[in-house]
């Protein structure tokens, strides 16, 4: 688990680094929650949404959004998901991780 700093990021734990080499994509997912994985595996998860919903094709590569950690592990949230984790000034938001071996969820853990 991991609270945002004052400027939305929040820091990969060490046991879910290994997976996020290289480049990274962020999506939204289901219930309020968030979608993090290699670009590798999300072209995955393009090509079989491609296949089997096309009419959900468009819209879900407009969501997607390319993203680095910095080098101390963090990962900035971009402002169009805030609202998705409930991230907002008024209110203190804890946000867990969730492994599912070829990607990382994301969500509120007070939601």
């Amino acid at each position: 688990m991991a609270k945002p700093d004052t400027y939305n990021r929040i820091s990969i734990p060490k046991a879910f680094r290994k997976q996020l080499k290289g480049g990274l994509k962020l999506w939204e997912d289901t219930n309020n929650s968030l979608r993090l994985a290699s670009i590798e595996e999300f072209e995955k998860v393009a090509r079989n949404i491609h296949n089997h919903i096309p009419e959900r094709y468009e819209d879900f590569m407009k969501n997607a959004v390319t993203v680095d950690l910095d080098t101390k592990h963090r990962l900035l949230i971009p402002p169009k998901f805030h609202i998705t984790l409930g991230i907002n000034k008024e209110k203190e938001v804890i946000i867990s991780f969730i492994d599912y071996g070829s990607y990382i969820k994301l969500e509120n853990s007070g939601k």
